[in-house]
């Protein structure tokens, strides 16, 4: 009598060694990453993703990451090389050394394994501007699902091409079109000018939505406001560069 519970005891005891070193090891790997969210949530299929705590202020975000901060964020994430993914691309001399890039977008993957999720994407729903030259910083536009991106040439005359991101979003026929710039000396992509509301029809008008503008500092930028009978009215307006 007394083997049979030596046994049963041995057995327990085994058993939470090995699920301790099994949890041990979890973290370690965790610890590994450099890029950990600040907000996750587990459900029971152990599938991690994102709680979106974004912050309103644009000024304040965290827009810059090296390759090996973007590889430490897809390995976290078990995300799929981004050739792969990669949906969009535009051409230009971005980082102003007389050669031409090419940028490519890659867009956020919708959570489709994590129970209850709605409207979520795995890692946050960001998407990532690359650039195939490597030197180059990887640009996180925040709360975007794809979008569009065009290069809207040298605006500020530093002799490097600008980018303009036009953000998809879940339900929205009004949203914010950025403008980034890239500085080659400190290696860092910045907003040029603060986000410019936009309503979505407009985009079809086929229109130069950022240009030059005869006062200097200052760049055009065409934006939509709603008067209190929802009437949409556009216009061009300058905004100060920020950059």
């Amino acid at each position: 009598m007394k083997t049979g519970w030596l046994i049963i005891l041995t057995i327990l005891m085994l058993a939470m060694f090995f699920s301790a070193c099994n949890n041990s090891g979890t973290n370690n790997r965790l610890k590994e990453n450099s890029i950990i969210p600040n907000s996750v949530r587990v459900d029971s299929t152990k599938q991690v993703t994102i709680v979106q705590q974004e912050d309103s202020d644009y000024t304040k975000r965290n827009i810059n990451l090296n390759q090996q901060e973007f590889r430490a964020f897809q390995q976290t994430y078990h995300l799929v090389n981004p050739s792969e993914m990669m949906k969009e691309k535009i051409t230009g001399d971005f980082n102003g050394d007389g050669k031409a890039e090419i940028i490519f977008m890659v867009p956020p993957l919708e959570d489709t394994l994590t129970k209850d999720a709605f409207q979520e994407c795995i890692g946050g729903c960001n998407s990532y501007l690359v650039s195939s030259e490597t030197a180059m910083m990887i640009l996180k536009v925040h709360s975007n699902l794809g979008g569009e991106i065009k290069n809207i040439g040298d605006l500020d005359g530093d002799g490097a091409d600008e980018i303009m991101v036009y953000p998809s979003w879940w339900q929205s026929n009004w949203n914010s079109y950025r403008v980034y710039s890239y500085n080659h000396q400190t290696n860092q992509w910045s907003y040029l000018i603060e986000p410019v509301s936009i309503f979505a029809n407009e985009l079809e008008k086929g229109i130069a939505f950022v240009k030059k503008s005869k006062q200097p500092g200052f760049v055009s930028a065409y934006n939509s406001t709603a008067d209190s009978d929802g009437n949409i009215r556009s216009s061009y307006k300058n905004y100060r560069i920020i950059k």
